[in-house]
C-alpha cells in the first residue's frame, strides 16, 4: 500500500509538472522592437522633438495591444541586433548615419531579420540626406529612394493603398503621409502605398534573406499624424506592418549569425542641460545652450591646452569637453581633430 501511495504521489507530481511545461510551452514569446535612436521620447524632457507625449501615447497603445516592446537602442554591435524581432531604422538618426551601422543593419536583414525603413530629403543627419542612407539598407532589394519633394503646404495629404492582396494593407483604407522622397522599385519588390502618381511604401521579401518595409518619410513628421489613418484604428498600418514583419523574422532570422560584441561607434550621452562650443575649447563661441541628447554620435574628439578631452558630434563642428557628458563605445577609435 505504502509503495502504491508513494507511485501515485509521484505520477501526480509528474502530471503537474508536465502541465505547467504545457503552459509555459503556450505562452507567447515577448515580441522586441527596435527603434535605432538615442533618444526616447518617453523619457526625453522634450519627447524628442516627435510632439506631444499624449500623440505618442496613442503609438505605444497599439505596440502594446501588439504583446510588444519598443526601445529605443543605438546599434553598437551585431550581439546587440540579436535580440531583436524586428528593426525600425530610422536614417534621420545620426546614430543611423555612420558606415559601420549601416552595415550592422545590412548583416542583420542578411541573417534574416526583419527592418522597417523609414528616409526622407528634408532630415540631413552628419550631412547626408536620410534617403540617401536608407538606400544603403534598400537599395540592393529592388528599392530605392529618389530625391523627388512631393509635398502638398497647406493640406492634409492620404496615400492609398495599392491593390496587391499584401497582408500589410488588410483593412488600410488610405494613411496620413507627408514626404520629401518617392520610391523607384525594380522586380524584386512590390508597391504598398501610392500618393498621387508616386509610390512612397514598398515591400521586398527575398526568401534568403530578411523582410523589408520600406517608406518614404520620417518620423519628425509627428506620430500623432504620420502613417496614421482615420478613425479609431488609427494605426492599423503600423500594426499589420509589424505584425507581418515579426511572423517572417521569427521564421528567417538565424540569431547565430550575430555573435559579435566588439563596439564599433562612439556615442555620447548628455543627460543635463551643456552647452556645445563651436571648438575644442570653453573660449569658443557657444553654438547651442541647455544641450539635452540621450545618445549622438561622436565623430572626432581633440584635447585642450588643460589636457580636457572633448567630443564632435554632428555635422557640423560642434564640441562637448569630457567633464560633462558620458561617452560609451569604441570612443579611442574616434578620429583626432587637430
Amino acid at each position: 500500500m505504502r509503495t502504491r501511495v508513494g507511485f501515485c504521489l509521484v505520477l501526480l507530481a509528474v502530471l503537474a509538472m508536465s502541465g505547467q511545461a504545457l503552459v509555459s510551452a503556450q505562452e507567447p514569446i515577448p515580441i522586441r522592437i527596435m527603434w535605432t535612436a538615442g533618444c526616447d521620447p518617453r523619457v526625453s524632457p522634450n519627447q524628442c522633438n516627435l510632439g506631444s507625449i499624449t500623440s505618442l501615447t496613442a503609438f505605444y497603445e497599439m505596440v502594446d495591444a501588439l504583446g510588444a516592446t519598443v526601445d529605443y537602442v543605438v546599434p553598437m554591435n551585431e550581439a546587440t541586433l540579436s535580440g531583436y524581432d524586428v528593426i525600425i531604422i530610422d536614417t534621420c538618426s545620426s546614430v543611423s548615419a555612420a558606415e559601420p551601422v549601416l552595415s550592422l543593419l545590412r548583416d542583420y536583414i542578411a541573417a534574416g531579420g526583419s527592418a522597417l525603413v523609414l528616409g526622407s530629403n528634408d532630415c540631413i543627419p552628419l550631412g547626408r540626406e536620410a534617403a540617401a542612407l536608407a538606400n544603403e539598407i534598400t537599395s540592393d532589394r529592388g528599392i530605392r529612394y529618389t530625391r523627388d519633394d512631393i509635398r502638398w503646404y497647406g493640406q492634409t495629404v492620404f496615400a492609398t493603398p495599392v491593390p496587391i492582396g499584401h497582408p500589410v494593407l488588410e483593412s488600410v483604407r488610405h494613411v496620413n503621409f507627408h514626404s520629401h522622397a518617392a520610391l523607384m522599385l525594380d522586380e524584386s519588390a512590390q508597391p504598398l502605398l501610392a500618393l498621387k502618381d508616386y509610390t512612397v511604401a514598398a515591400v521586398a521579401d527575398n526568401p534568403e534573406a530578411g523582410s523589408l518595409i520600406a517608406v518614404a518619410t520620417t518620423i519628425e513628421f509627428p506620430l500623432d499624424r504620420g502613417l496614421t489613418s482615420q478613425g479609431d484604428d488609427k494605426f492599423i498600418f503600423w500594426d499589420n506592418a509589424l505584425r507581418w514583419l515579426v511572423e517572417n523574422s521569427r521564421e528567417k532570422l538565424d540569431r547565430s549569425e550575430l555573435t559579435d560584441t566588439d563596439p564599433l561607434i562612439c556615442v555620447l550621452y548628455s543627460h543635463g542641460g551643456v552647452d556645445i562650443h563651436t571648438g575644442p575649447s570653453t573660449s569658443a563661441e557657444v553654438s547651442l545652450s541647455n544641450f539635452v541628447e540621450e545618445g549622438v554620435l561622436v565623430t572626432g574628439q581633440a584635447k585642450d591646452a588643460e589636457g580636457f578631452t572633448w567630443w564632435q558630434v554632428f555635422a557640423a563642428p560642434q564640441w562637448l569637453r569630457e567633464d560633462v557628458v558620458d561617452v560609451y563605445g569604441a570612443c579611442e577609435d574616434v578620429p583626432v581633430i587637430e
